[in-house]
């Protein structure tokens, strides 16, 4: 059983600070494989839902080195990565940098471009 000073993150957050102290949420426990959390037969979490659910709250949607690693790897500059992508040097070079969140529709736009740079378009 995790101990109450585990939570102090969830205890910082207005949404879910209600839940310290809960007699239900006192009953989380990891499973055997270390993938999931149970609380009963019907209220697990797997790792991945609880992964998909953090990235899409804090509107990451893929880290920086990979965005870095995307830029680079088709040789482009910040300039034109902007370019392609419809955003600023600016934006761009915080993405890159790890200063703001790459939010989905960032990700999405590389996938799209992605496609258009393999086929030469």
């Amino acid at each position: 059983m995790l101990s109450r000073g585990s939570f102090g993150a969830i205890a910082g957050n207005p949404v879910l600070a209600p839940l310290v102290g809960s007699r239900l949420f006192d009953l989380v426990q990891v499973t055997a494989d270390g993938y999931e959390l149970h609380w009963t037969d019907d209220i697990e979490l797997s790792t991945p839902q609880l992964w998909r659910w953090a990235m899409e709250q804090s509107g990451e949607a893929v880290p920086a080195e990979e965005f870095r690693r995307w830029r680079l790897t088709h040789k482009m500059s910040l300039q034109q990565a902007a370019r392609i992508l419809g955003l600023s040097r600016r934006m761009v070079a915080y993405y890159d940098a790890g200063a703001k969140s790459i939010p989905k529709t960032v990700a999405l736009a590389c996938m799209g471009a992605e496609r258009q740079l393999r086929s030469g378009r």
